[in-house]
């Protein structure tokens, strides 16, 4: 019976993976993607020739704050929450191109930089990203984007991507899938209780 009882609790149980895309984010103009201008800027769209329209993970655009010619410094920040999530699971990675120069936070650890001019900067996309527990909060966190031009026009795109295993806990199992498997048990239970009471 003992042994029944533990097939029946097994195959009730439900497995399911505990990794999690927490929050997306990327540059589109009018802060549409969710890493927008820091403050009270908006961000807007900008273009030219020499910056890579290579595809990135999620769509995206270059944008920069008020005159891409004059203004040389933005920040543009993406906040997520790991509100029910393992932050010392948490990874965080994404794609970024910068004309000319910047720098990442994560909660005010450097994730990555671009602080020499190359060409590259913005003719070619850039991996970033860190699994280190004690840049990410358990709460609120803010990846920040610091940018700065070197003369010329100025532009800046980005991904962002955080995933992080959920707290651990038992899984809600949906009805009527949960009802179904109840019913099974109890029928298992019950047919070996009538085969014990036969003999």
């Amino acid at each position: 019976m003992k042994k029944l009882f533990w097939i029946a609790l097994a195959i009730g149980m439900p497995f399911a993976a505990n990794a999690a895309t927490v929050a997306q984010g990327v540059t589109l103009a009018g802060d549409a993607g969710g890493i927008d201008a820091a403050g009270s800027d908006v961000s807007i769209a900008v273009g030219h020739p020499a910056y890579t329209m290579a595809a990135m993970s999620l769509p995206t655009e270059w944008v920069w704050i008020g005159n891409a010619e004059t203004v040389n410094s933005a920040s543009f920040e993406f906040t997520f929450d790991l509100a029910g999530y393992a932050a010392s699971s948490a990874i965080l990675s994404g794609e970024w191109a910068v004309d000319n120069l910047g720098e990442i936070f994560l909660n005010g650890n450097l994730v990555d930089g671009m602080m020499t001019e190359s060409l590259r900067n913005f003719q070619e996309l850039h991996s970033y990203g860190t699994s280190e527990a004690s840049y990410f909060n358990a709460g609120v966190n803010t990846l920040t984007f610091n940018l700065y031009d070197a003369g010329g026009p100025a532009a800046f795109r980005a991904t962002a991507i955080v995933t992080a295993d959920v707290q651990s806990g038992p899984a809600p199992v949906p009805l009527p899938a949960g009802a179904v498997l109840m019913l099974g048990g109890l029928g298992l239970l019950g047919a070996a209780r009538a085969r014990r009471a036969r003999g």
